[in-house]
């Protein structure tokens, strides 16, 4: 610092008298007072600077803050359409609770739980989202379940069963409750799932019944019959159409047993063919009556049997025609309305009507 004065170099800096000619180096009083004035305009300048930049951050957070929560309004407003276009279900507490949550921080301007609540609320829209796709997946199978049941046999106990898994199954899909639709759909999958294996053990039994059958006695057209269906009721009972598959099995069966009953009684028939009987003795009322004392009231008696299943019987002086049918060992013989039943045991026949017995011997 150099004095004013002489312009003499002053080292130290905090003397008041120049060292060299001895005047002062400057007033101590007005140096101070400008100094306080110029400290007091620059903390004013700072204040002023203060004051405009604070105001700003203020009004900046107060600008912000309602945007925020008028952009989180709309959220909320969308969230809301879910309900309209969704069906909530077993979701209705958590999503009335959360649209609560929302609204609350509308009211509160809690804009600090906007992000959080933003994310709950996508994260519900997906869980409704999906709530919705699996309930109609269920339903979906729940039809075709019912819409196949027909093809199933259920005893009265496996209907009842049927029934009430139904019922609770159809009232999980109606009020999107997904527990009761999963544990309603695997009690019902358990339940069919024992009907099929009974089912196709019922068909198998009656399958296996067929081909036991010796078919030699079929017609061509019996057998084309058999083996076509026959192919046609397995590929039923690949589809799972039990009661189709066994209805058609069951037909191929009545067909084979016709056709052997015939060809039994063909066969019984024939025994008979070309063969000549004469009365050997009879019963009435448990009392025997031989040859002889028949042969006085009737004469001579004899049975003949032609072909065609036409029986010529004759006594004294009068013989006709009758129809006999011989299924087994059961012999009948028809004419103008009246019958006699009776059996055919080797070499005797025993005819019966009213109480009266007549045997007859091969001659």
């Amino acid at each position: 610092m150099k004095c004013k004065y002489c312009g003499a170099e002053v080292e130290n800096q905090d003397n008041l008298f120049c060292t060299n000619c001895g005047k002062r180096l400057y007033d101590g009083e007005l140096g101070q007072k400008k100094g306080s004035k110029k400290a007091l305009k620059i903390i004013a300048g700072i204040v002023v600077v203060a004051a405009i930049v604070g105001g700003g951050i203020f009004g900046y957070h107060t600008y912000d803050v309602h945007k925020q929560i008028t952009a989180f309004k709309k959220d909320v407003s969308t969230y809301k359409g879910i309900s309209k276009n969704y069906q909530l279900g077993s979701k209705q507490l958590d999503y009335d609770d959360l649209y609560e949550q929302c609204n609350e921080c509308i009211e509160d301007k809690k804009v600090d739980q906007i992000k959080s609540l933003k994310q709950k609320m996508t994260a519900m829209k997906s869980d409704v989202v999906e709530l919705n796709q699996e309930v109609k997946k269920y339903k979906e199978e729940l039809e075709e379940k019912k819409n196949g049941i027909g093809e199933y046999m259920l005893d009265t106990d496996k209907q009842s069963e049927y029934d009430d898994i139904v019922s609770d199954y159809q009232l999980g899909v109606e009020d999107y409750d997904l527990d009761i639709c999963k544990d309603s759909k695997e009690k019902l999958n358990a339940l069919l799932s024992e009907v099929e294996t009974a089912n196709t053990q019922t068909y198998n039994e009656v399958r296996q019944q067929v081909e036991a059958t010796d078919l030699t006695v079929l017609s061509d057209e019996d057998k084309t019959f058999v083996e076509t269906n026959k192919a046609t009721a397995d590929s039923q009972l690949a589809e799972k159409k039990f009661k189709t598959a066994c209805e058609t099995i069951n037909s191929v069966k009545t067909k084979i047993d016709e056709a052997t009953l015939a060809a039994a009684a063909a066969s019984s028939a024939d025994t008979l063919k070309d063969t000549e009987w004469e009365l050997s003795g009879g019963e009435a009322a448990g009392i025997k009556v031989t040859k002889e004392q028949l042969k006085k009231q009737v004469g001579k008696m004899t049975l003949k049997f032609k072909a065609d299943g036409i029986a010529s019987m004759s006594a004294k002086d009068q013989k006709g025609d009758c129809n006999y049918k011989l299924d087994g060992n059961k012999l009948t013989l028809e004419e103008s309305g009246s019958s006699f039943e009776g059996t055919v045991e080797g070499d005797k026949i025993t005819l019966e009507m009213s109480g009266v017995k007549l045997f007859f011997k091969k001659k």
